[in-house]
């Protein structure tokens, strides 16, 4: 990945990630196509058509790829809304497979490919954007 030439600033908060004032709000998802518990789970809840997109196209992804799912790091941005206010879900790509087992499910090379091309959403010299991530 690049080296990133302008100064991040990351700044914590309590509270609902679907309260927050953020342009575009991120979570990681799986390759298989699953999208129901965690984040996903209640964004599936909140805007039922961010689901219906992520699963149309991880679909469309895999059978392109005939299968394999190693290519993953990539990012969908279907628009969502709460009340009057629209934001973007990002979908972010950073993990295979799924499951309840106790083991990390992420890769982390995978999750830090998404994270870029996220970024790649915010130009230079346009209104500052923020991007909000769950950390739990």
């Amino acid at each position: 990945m690049k080296e990133i030439e302008e100064e991040i600033m990351i700044q914590y908060y309590n509270g609902s990630i679907f309260d927050s004032k953020a342009d575009i709000l991120c979570h990681q998802v799986n390759c298989q196509g699953a999208f129901g518990y965690g984040i996903a789970g209640q964004v599936k809840k909140l805007f039922p058509e961010v689901e219906k997109t992520y699963k149309r196209i991880t679909k469309q992804w895999i059978e392109k790829e005939n299968g394999d799912t190693s290519s993953f790091g990539r990012v969908v941005c279907p628009a969502g809304g709460k009340g009057r206010r629209w934001f973007l879900i990002g979908n972010l790509y950073g993990q295979d497979d799924y499951g309840r087992k106790k083991m990390v499910y992420t890769d982390y090379d995978a999750l830090e490919k998404a994270m870029g091309e996220i970024r790649s959403f915010w130009k230079p010299g346009a209104k500052t954007r923020q991007w909000h991530f769950p950390i739990r």
